[in-house]
């Protein structure tokens, strides 16, 4: 499986549905932040998510780059995020 294949496992198996715009999306970044902890690319996330809408892809472009320079991946290590998300 690619890492645009688990992203989109992933996006089903959490039912994550996406909003762009200002304020972000939690879905956007639970995505950003295991797209990295997999070493997936930004390219992999908009891809995954096939989203037509510009806000989104926007916020993912946005979301993605925070969430490799502030090591996210990190928290997909914990047992708080095995609890909460499924991967």
């Amino acid at each position: 499986m690619n890492n645009v294949e688990k992203l989109k496992q992933f996006i089903t198996d959490n039912k994550l549905e996406f909003n762009g715009g200002s304020g972000g999306d939690v879905n956007i970044l639970a995505l950003c932040g295991y797209a990295c902890y997999i070493k997936a690319t930004e390219l992999d996330c908009l891809k995954a998510a096939d989203s037509e809408d510009s806000d989104v892809n926007e916020e993912i472009d946005r979301v993605f780059d925070y969430a490799y320079n502030h090591n996210y991946a990190k928290f997909w290590e914990t047992d708080k995020a095995r609890k909460q998300y499924s991967f």
